[in-house]
């Protein structure tokens, strides 16, 4: 065979700056493949397609030759030229802001400024003074109020500026509760109790039968009405509606549930979920159910014949109840 014509080929990437991808572009099928980067006689690398850092910005001679059964070729030496960084955008700032849980009146700021920026000045208290500058800092606040608050950003390409009002209020708890009990009833097998399943089943099957979930929960922890409370669920199986949600009233125990013990779903839905995907939680609004501690029960039907399954205490993913007060 005959000997390879050595050549290559060089491109700059994105990251880090001065890194360059060398591709071996020779000829007559070589085999073995050396590279030298700075052309001081000794071989840096023997990859086919190696990548290589520089120490800055330049003009470098690289030498490589390659070889196979019939010999090495000749060396083939090129200049590269490794380009230095790019300068950043400008700098436009922006800040989002959250409420920490402790102490009260702490707020938690996160930049999201692009450019992106290098350093930052945070005004708190709209004095022109510089109260921090981390890029996300805390700042607790003397009482519950409206603060107008200062985010300056800076880079190599310019300053930019930006004001918000930040309202700070009392800072809300979050009680998150499971299931003390949870079972699913079938009007097709209306004896049997179904509460050491994984999964809970609704579905109604053209009028023949049924499946209803039930789900029990003891609230405690409030002093009144919460200002929130979210009925979490996971889909096992998702379908096209996420049922008409009851809350009704009588008690059950989960080991004895069944379609004929089971409290009655009658009236009007107090709320109704759309299309269930497969794999997902699902949040239903149950806060006007909640008026306080005690024991409160959840249950639904499906107005389609696509059942969906949602996983029960017995699985990874609990159902929950969340409330905020």
């Amino acid at each position: 065979s005959q000997a390879p014509v050595a050549s290559f080929s060089a491109a700059q990437t994105a990251s880090p700056d001065f890194t360059i991808q060398f591709t071996d572009t020779s000829t007559n099928s070589p085999t073995g493949w050396t590279w030298d980067f700075d052309n001081n006689g000794t071989v840096d690398s023997t990859a086919k397609n190696p990548s290589f850092t520089f120490s800055g910005a330049g003009d470098f001679t690289v030498k490589h030759t390659a070889s196979n059964s019939g010999g090495n070729s000749q060396p083939v030496t090129q200049t590269v030229h490794v380009a230095p960084p790019a300068p950043p955008a400008s700098p436009l700032a922006n800040f989002s802001s959250a409420s920490a849980a402790s102490p009260p009146f702490t707020v938690n700021f996160t930049d999201t400024s692009t450019g992106p920026p290098t350093s930052w000045a945070w005004d708190f208290d709209d004095d022109t003074i510089t109260d921090s500058t981390a890029a996300n800092p805390s700042h607790t606040f003397p009482g519950a109020a409206t603060y107008p608050v200062t985010l300056t950003v800076s880079n190599a390409s310019g300053t930019n500026s930006i004001t918000k009002n930040v309202v700070v209020s009392a800072v809300a708890s979050t009680i998150t509760l499971n299931p003390t009990a949870d079972a699913y009833v079938s009007s097709s097998s209306p004896t049997k109790n179904y509460a050491a399943y994984t999964d809970l089943k609704m579905l109604a099957f053209n009028g023949t039968y049924e499946y209803h979930p039930y789900f029990q929960f003891n609230v405690s922890g409030l002093s009144g009405a919460p200002t929130s409370a979210k009925l979490r669920l996971f889909a096992t199986d998702g379908g096209t509606s996420g049922g008409n949600w009851f809350s009704p009233t009588g008690s059950w125990t989960e080991t004895s549930l069944n379609w004929n013990n089971a409290p009655a779903l009658t009236g009007s839905p107090f709320t109704t979920v759309g299309a269930v995907p497969l794999g997902q939680w699902v949040e239903i609004d149950v806060t006007a159910k909640i008026t306080g501690n005690g024991v409160v029960t959840f249950a639904s039907t499906n107005p389609t014949t696509d059942m969906v399954t949602y996983a029960s205490r017995e699985s990874a993913n609990q159902p929950q109840l969340v409330i905020t007060h």
